[in-house]
């Protein structure tokens, strides 16, 4: 068996943990291959961009685009939420940064900022026909990878690979199940 790369998880479930930042970034000087979780719920777009100029520039270019959950269903149900902006909006943003070399307020960037990005998807929630509009939502926004949950439903997500299917989405974006 082989592992290719380890998803570390930005604050899942809004409780308070080790950040995924801080996790990429012990993977990466162990010689692993992490995939940096980012959720717009507790960064605003500065924090969301400045985030990942760090995390390029220790070598981490895996990054999932996350809304995040909302902070009353986690362990400090006083906090305030950001999302600024949603992950749609977020994969937008990176896509901008790594292709036009732009930030989202449209000052250059001076260099390269090569990330892979990524966005999630749940196959299995309702409405189970909506699924697949919001992954080609995704990947038309500049997804480069979907991660699904975790599949334990195969005739379901074989339904849903399907329906993905029929439009093309596999061709556009790599889906890890």
């Amino acid at each position: 068996n082989r592992v290719d790369a380890l998803n570390v998880t930005d604050h899942q479930s809004s409780v308070m943990r080790f950040p995924s930042l801080g996790g990429c970034l012990a993977i990466k000087e162990r010689g692993g291959e992490p995939i940096l979780q980012m959720t717009c719920r507790d960064r605003n777009r500065l924090a969301l961009q400045a985030e990942l100029l760090l995390a390029y520039t220790r070598g981490i270019r895996n990054v999932l685009c996350l809304t995040g959950d909302a902070v009353v269903v986690g362990d400090h149900k006083e906090a305030k939420g950001v999302f600024d902006l949603d992950s749609v909006q977020l994969i937008q943003t990176l896509k901008q940064m790594r292709d036009e070399k732009k930030f989202l307020c449209g000052e250059e960037i001076s260099g390269e900022v090569p990330i892979f990005i990524g966005a999630a998807e749940n196959p299995y929630a309702d409405p189970f026909e909506f699924r697949v509009t919001r992954l080609a939502k995704k990947i038309k926004a500049g997804a480069d990878f979907i991660q699904t949950q975790a599949v334990y439903d195969i005739a379901k997500f074989a339904k849903w690979m399907a329906m993905a299917t029929d439009r093309g989405l596999d061709k556009q974006a790599h889906i890890l199940a």
